[in-house]
């Protein structure tokens, strides 16, 4: 559960710290106060999306912390699953917004992000905002509710993954139909490109090759004019060459080794430095010899051409050209066999279908049965809610067609009077009417979601006197086995709280302040009185906030 809350430069709160406790916590206060603030900052942590228009006025930085205690098994498995540690079954959680935008969060002291954040906070708290009665008027979202109820999340995996399989298959069909209806002038031009690559007989860096030999070929004379310098400089023509002097160096030096021993090194480099001098005037004569292979001008110029025509064509290298060719080559393979891979692929499709069908059956087949005890459990919270005669009726109809979650429709119907055909939601049921609906499948959903928190902002909208006293108890009864946490207006659901917190704004002058205190008794019967009768305040509105009071935790179902 959520132990503690702390939000600091968040709006018009500067600094608070909320103490919670196992049960049902209230939180009230006077409009504008800020308690939509801790609601925001809960879902921050949560790692849901925020802005850093939420920073306090002056302040560079946001800050929420929370601490959770006694968090479930499949909250410390996912904990553990992302990494992190769960010591004695305590976590915290931080998260800074900063002004330049960027966010720091970390889990037990360690880095984590806003996407790590999201999916452990999906394990630990519940949120039902203000706005999220509205979803019942969103009947696609109707067959999540009975789903989850149902516990049908697993079957309703195994659907999915035939489902995509079908639609894979599909696709691939689809696709070589296409391939099919164009056959003939894609082999045509399938054909031509293949024979126009495998004519050429590219080699691989063919093309670097050739230019080089071009660069010669173009520089002949400048090349063996140069060539012919060199070979004279060191074998000699006209004059003695760097070969006939070294020998006469050496033999001068041979001639004194005996009288000048210490020579006797420089002798041994100079004979070697003419032996290295002669295998180097051995490859250049070699040169001298090959000119002939390359001197080719027009053949290499127009194998260069014909490279840089394919090159427009197929690809930026040889090897891209080469590789073209290979895909050509698969993709006439597979048109030419088509038909039959065609036929392979319709009957297959058809065996996955039929699989697909037969799951689709189940969830429908399981979701009326399912529908079944889902309506007479909201029907029951419902008559406990001050909704007595309302009937609620979940509605499985087949469809003409598959898709991502079955093979049915799913919608929840009101009938508001006896007598009456249920009906959509959206036609009938009001803003506090809605409100009911949605605490009497949240509470039916609790047990079912495995989550410890639920919080509830301002569930008790369009709703007054009996309705929501019945709400208040509804909560409280809840509470006895989840944490609760409800943001109200409502003197008749703040009673049965056990913590009351009050969200009070203070001014300065110059800057707004909201401060969150734990209310004590008398404290509280004030509180009551004011959410009653306003800010004038009579012994008669205590005395009835009393009376409230003592109903709440006197009072049974």
């Amino acid at each position: 559960m959520l132990r503690e809350l702390y939000i600091e430069n968040i709006a018009v709160i500067e600094r608070a710290s909320l103490q919670l406790i196992a049960g049902l916590n209230v939180l009230t206060g006077e409009t504008g106060a800020g308690k939509s603030m801790l609601i925001g900052a809960v879902n921050a942590i949560l790692g849901n999306r925020t802005s850093k228009d939420i920073i306090r006025r002056g302040a560079d930085r946001a800050l929420i912390s929370a601490v959770f205690e006694d968090i479930s098994p499949a909250a410390i498995a996912k904990v553990q699953q992302l990494g992190y540690l769960c010591e004695d079954g305590q976590l915290l959680i931080t998260r800074e917004i900063l002004k330049d935008g960027r966010n720091i969060c970390k889990i037990g002291g360690r880095p984590a992000n806003v996407t790590i954040l999201k999916e452990l906070g999906e394990t630990l708290i519940t949120v039902h905002g203000q706005h999220d009665s509205q979803q019942l008027l969103d009947e696609s979202r109707h067959v999540e509710v009975l789903d989850r109820y149902g516990q049908l999340e697993d079957l309703l995996g195994q659907y999915y993954l035939q489902f995509d399989k079908v639609r894979q298959l599909k696709k691939q069909v689809r696709e070589l139909e296409q391939a099919q209806a164009d056959r003939d002038r894609q082999i045509d031009i399938l054909s031509y490109q293949i024979s126009e690559i495998e004519t050429a007989q590219l080699q691989p860096e063919e093309d670097s090759t050739l230019e080089g030999q071009r660069d010669r070929a173009r520089y002949a004379g400048l090349i063996a004019q140069n060539l012919h310098t060199a070979l004279g400089s060191l074998q000699g023509e006209d004059a003695p060459g760097a070969l006939e002097l070294l020998d006469g160096a050496v033999l001068a030096l041979q001639n004194i080794r005996d009288y000048l021993p210490e020579l006797g090194a420089v002798c041994d480099k100079l004979q070697s430095l003419r032996y290295e001098i002669e295998e180097y005037a051995g490859d250049i004569s070699a040169q001298q010899l090959d000119d002939e292979e390359y001197l080719d001008i027009d053949f290499i110029e127009s194998r260069l051409d014909t490279i840089y025509r394919l090159k427009k064509k197929y690809g930026q290298s040889i090897e891209e050209i080469l590789a073209y060719g290979d895909s050509c080559r698969q993709k006439l393979a597979q048109i030419e066999g088509g038909s039959e891979q065609l036929e392979a692929l319709r009957d297959r499709m058809k065996i996955e279908l039929h699989s697909c069908k037969e799951l689709a059956l189940q969830l429908m087949a399981k979701r009326k049965k399912v529908g079944q005890r889902l309506a007479q459990a909201v029907c029951r919270e419902l008559a406990f809610l001050n909704m007595p005669g309302v009937r609620f009726v979940v509605q499985v109809e087949p469809t003409d067609k598959l898709h991502p979650r079955g093979m049915d429709e799913v919608r929840f119907l009101i009938s508001a009077n006896v007598g009456e055909e249920p009906k959509s939601i959206s036609k009938i049921a009001s803003g506090g009417e809605l409100s009911r609906i949605m605490l009497a499948i949240k509470s039916i959903l609790a047990d079912k979601d495995g989550i410890d928190t639920l919080i509830f902002d301002e569930i008790d909208t369009g709703v007054s006197g009996s309705a929501a006293q019945r709400i208040g108890q509804k909560l409280g009864e809840v509470a006895a086995s989840h944490q609760i946490i409800c943001v109200t207006h409502s003197a008749q659901v703040a009673a049965y709280g056990a913590s009351h917190l009050l969200i009070q704004k203070t001014t300065d002058g110059s800057q707004t302040f909201t401060d969150v205190r734990a209310l004590g008794s008398d404290e509280r019967i004030t509180e009551l009185a004011r959410i009653v009768s306003g800010d004038h305040i009579t012994p008669l509105a205590l005395e009835n906030a009393r009376e409230i009071l003592a109903f709440a935790h006197g009072g049974a179902r």
